[in-house]
């Protein structure tokens, strides 16, 4: 079983949406998913994972090993304890004000498999690209800032679901989780 946490203490990085979209990225490979949902706020999360790729969402991990292949830890803004798990995804949004509050608390991550993710980025903004670009070249994956992320959480689906197969650049955005996904499956097991 490998587990992930989606972390970031700042909001509005979109820690919730990668969760969910990477869990209907696993379901869709066949993997059983488990998405845990520390957000206390995040009442609504449980509708997720009813469409196409169904995965669980439960509040806390449960205290016997759960029959999974894959559980994702999504944590809420303001969290700056160590995350449950080795392997810890990061997204940050492209603006040097969020990238310096992550900075401040990464040093809470030493020991642990980072993977940074440049989320929501606009290529056609010169600031956000030379940002991205900038953290491409330090290794992050980049997930682009695209409608179709909008679309699907607001009608509570992942963009794995069948609805958003005709949207437009849809297998752009889903090769970008599924790039994201990958790198998680690739770290050592916890």
């Amino acid at each position: 079983m490998k587990i992930a946490s989606i972390w970031n203490p700042k909001g509005g990085q979109g820690k919730t949406t990668m969760t969910i979209n990477l869990a209907a990225a696993a379901s869709k490979l066949g993997l059983i998913t488990l998405v845990v949902s520390r957000d206390v706020q995040d009442d609504d999360m449980s509708v997720f994972g009813q469409g196409d790729f169904p995965f669980t969402i439960v509040k806390s991990l449960p205290s016997e090993k759960p029959n999974a292949d894959l559980v994702l830890i999504d944590y809420p803004a303001g969290y700056r304890e160590k995350p449950d798990s080795h392997v810890v995804v990061c997204p940050v949004v492209p603006c040097r004000l969020d990238y310096a509050a992550y900075i401040k608390a990464r040093h809470i991550l030493d020991g642990c498999d980072v993977i940074e993710i440049c989320n929501r980025g606009d290529m056609r903004r010169k600031d956000e690209r030379d940002f991205i670009l900038l953290m491409r070249k330090d290794g992050a994956s980049v997930v682009r800032n695209r409608a179709a992320f909008i679309n699907a959480h607001n009608q509570s689906k992942t963009i794995f679901d069948s609805d958003f197969a005709k949207t437009t650049r849809i297998g752009e955005s889903r090769a970008e989780i599924e790039g994201v996904l990958a790198r998680v499956l690739n770290q050592k097991v916890n």
